[in-house]
């Protein structure tokens, strides 16, 4: 029998309290994982933490966590410009670490929390969940068989209004900009075609009436894999201004569409559809599912992976891959402030 394998859960803001936490309940209750603590220094926090897990201590430090027990697994939700910090003191204690996006604000930190996760023996996993959703492994799955023939471009459209209360909505945006979110769909591109590194990154934004935001809440982004296709991706956080803010609607709308040589692949609304020059076609539905159905779909390939020694799906992301996302996230927002800055002294 497997031993159950034991798990923190450090940040219990926003999203480790109403994404995070009821995720490893969830493994939980399927006595998959056990969960021993949480750290979350914030009093407002810790309360709201208590609430949903009353039985379970809650730490104001990672030290004060690790002197009283020896999780398995950590579970890093804080601010991202912590997250290489509590990282690296997971590793000197023996513990594997699974780390919300980014991986951390800057390359070189990135870079840092892989070597370091190398010389503890651990594995390192970046939180891209929307990988494991069953229309993209699909897209994925038809690509990988050859069913469009050589991938030459993949448009990707993610538009939402993103957080509007401040002043979660000004930290998110002065960090990442919409590629706070849109890290995701960088990644997604590259787990389409089996990996690659990024070639090229050219990007613009706009920043609506937010002038005073450092990073574009609007980017679109034109690039390109070693391996071949092209990647054109329309990123934002300013539906709420184009539309949501007049309607109320904190809707979203997400699209995808792949173009081979042979077919094309086309992901929007409520379905996927694969079409082909032989003329045949194939539909299928998108399902809903929320951060806690598909943060659990991580951990158990991680588990398989602690377990067993290989990810049941072949495709958990590490390290590396939060590494080349936000390699892309931060080429792209310099490039888009570059854009900015040339055109403000043209007036």
């Amino acid at each position: 029998m497997q031993q159950i394998q034991s798990i923190a859960l450090f940040g219990a803001g926003h999203h480790g309290a109403t994404a995070v936490l009821p995720a490893i309940l969830k493994l939980q209750e399927r006595n998959r994982l056990r969960l021993v603590g949480i750290v979350e220094p914030a009093e407002e926090n810790q309360r709201r933490a208590c609430i949903s897990a009353p039985d379970l201590p809650v730490f104001s430090s990672a030290a004060e966590l690790y002197s009283n027990c020896k999780p398995d697994i950590a579970y890093i939700s804080t601010l991202p410009h912590l997250h290489e910090s509590v990282a690296l003191e997971a590793f000197s204690n023996g513990c594997h670490v699974v780390c919300e996006k980014p991986l951390a604000p800057e390359t070189e930190a990135c870079r840092r929390m892989i070597a370091a996760a190398e010389r503890a023996d651990r594995h390192l996993v970046t939180m891209f969940e929307n990988r494991y959703k069953p229309h993209y492994s699909q897209i994925r799955s038809w690509i990988l068989s050859g069913k469009v023939g050589r991938v030459e471009c993949i448009h990707l459209r993610h538009f939402w209004p993103g957080p509007v209360h401040e002043p979660r909505r000004t930290n998110l945006l002065n960090a990442s900009g919409a590629l706070d979110c849109g890290i995701h769909y960088l990644d997604l591109a590259r787990f389409f075609v089996d990996g690659g590194e990024w070639e090229r990154i050219y990007a613009t934004g706009q920043w609506f009436d937010e002038p005073h935001l450092e990073k574009p809440p609007h980017i679109d982004i034109v690039a390109r894999l070693v391996n071949g296709p092209t990647i054109n991706l329309s990123d934002s956080m300013s539906y709420r201004i184009a539309y949501g803010k007049r309607t109320g609607d904190r809707s979203s709308y997400n699209s995808i569409t792949v173009l081979g040589t042979e077919g094309v692949i086309q992901a929007e609304l409520d379905r996927v559809i694969l079409l082909t020059t032989d003329g045949s076609s194939v539909r299928m539905p998108i399902g809903k599912s929320t951060h806690a159905d598909e943060i659990p779909w991580v951990l158990e390939d991680l588990l398989s992976l602690i377990h067993d020694g290989v990810a049941a799906s072949g495709f958990l992301p590490d390290g590396r891959d939060g590494l080349i996302a936000q390699h892309a996230t931060e080429q792209a927002n310099q490039q888009a402030n570059a854009v900015r800055a040339s055109l403000q002294m043209l007036h």
